[in-house]
């Protein structure tokens, strides 16, 4: 009877502590997405060879495109459902709503930047190619 209570009592503290470290990460992450969302997009980035976006008048539209992505990451990870599926159905959609302004290489690479930014905040490994079909025409997972 003793051992039970004792098993009790490591589990009981292990979800504690478990639930102590997950709200810890929400919030670190709520700070990077609200980092993210506030920062200046598509302008030139020597770091990553990127010129800017050469067409100012759609500037706004497409930082509108991908903090909105920002918010559904955010939302998702705040979810009890987040799986990688619906990260990928949100980038999915993302990037069909992005496609109407017909970009350049330069600028689609830097929507993936970005996208990929959002990525590493929520630990989401892959894009399952959606990223390299959006730049380069193909998805490399399929043959």
């Amino acid at each position: 009877m003793k051992t039970i209570s004792i098993l009790y009592f490591v589990l009981f503290n292990l979800s504690i502590f478990s639930c102590a470290q997950e709200k810890k990460i929400n919030k670190d992450s709520q700070k990077m997405f609200t980092e993210f969302t506030q920062k200046d997009k598509f302008n030139k980035d020597e770091s990553l060879f990127y010129p800017g976006l050469e067409d100012k008048n759609i500037q706004s539209n497409l930082t509108k495109e991908i903090n909105k992505l920002a918010k559904t990451f955010e939302s998702i990870q705040s979810s009890k459902n987040s799986s990688s599926d619906f990260y990928l159905k949100a980038i999915e959609s993302s990037l069909k709503a992005i496609e109407k302004y017909d970009l350049d290489t330069e600028d689609r690479t830097r929507v993936t930047n970005y996208i990929e930014e959002l990525m590493d905040i929520v630990e989401l490994e892959s894009s399952n190619g959606l990223l390299n079909n959006y730049v380069y025409g193909f998805d490399p997972t399929k043959k």
